[in-house]
């Protein structure tokens, strides 16, 4: 076709339309119906013969065609989302991090893969999540990594960041714990996640309804006490 191993790709990939010239010439090089590879319609290639047929089949069974071709698939389509989520991140210092553990469940579970930037301790926002690298000694026999994911509250006026953990469904709930700004040493924002425990889409709207009830109660019964 007289174009780069690049450019080729990319056809593949479905990320660059092949021009029709580029189909017309293939069809005169290769033979294939040009009118079948543009809109499905026509003579579609010849078919593989019962011997070739035999061989895939063996090869399928050795863990090598199917199986092999679907995980391509899956890595060229992971490919394409973030490619095209880098190409939209503003410019900063960005690096990707390995959940272990559920304490941030349902928010993020064990093995989720997150991409971060590294922000100041002077970014963070209240009640949002962040991956922070503390040199606390006291917290070493926790994670020895000093490495923790938790939803942080920070009060700049007594130098301590709160860290608390979204999982409440454990029988021993997660402790939430602080530190001090003076022991943080890396910030970081997750912008991204690539996950494989897609969660309940209504397993929000169920904890911010029970939540709500729960206030209502409450005050309802404190309405009662006072007109009592």
């Amino acid at each position: 076709l007289k174009v780069s191993k690049d450019t080729a790709g990319n056809y593949l990939r479905g990320k660059t339309p092949m021009p029709r010239t580029k189909v017309i010439l293939l069809e005169k090089e290769v033979g294939i119906d040009a009118n079948w590879l543009l809109t499905g319609n026509g003579t579609p290639p010849v078919e593989l013969s019962p011997a070739e047929n035999i061989t895939l089949e063996r090869k399928a069974k050795a863990g090598l065609s199917d199986i092999h071709h679907k995980q391509n698939y899956l890595r060229e389509m992971i490919e394409k989302l973030v490619e095209g989520l880098v190409d939209e991140l503003p410019p900063g210092t960005y690096k990707t991090w390995e959940v272990e553990g559920m304490s941030m469940y349902p928010s993020f579970s064990h093995g989720d893969k997150l991409a971060c930037k590294r922000v100041s301790v002077d970014e963070i926002v209240n009640n949002r999540v962040y991956i922070i690298v503390v040199n606390n000694a006291e917290l070493f026999e926790y994670r020895a990594s000093g490495v923790w994911v938790k939803r942080l509250s920070h009060r700049a006026s007594n130098g301590y960041i709160t860290c608390r953990s979204d999982n409440k469904e454990t029988a021993e709930p997660y402790p939430t714990f602080r530190v001090k700004t003076k022991e943080l040493l890396e910030v970081w924002y997750p912008v991204a996640r690539l996950t494989h425990n897609m969660s309940d889409p209504n397993r929000d709207l169920y904890d911010k309804y029970d939540e709500l009830e729960g206030r209502i109660e409450m005050i309802e019964s404190l309405l009662e006490e006072k007109n009592h």
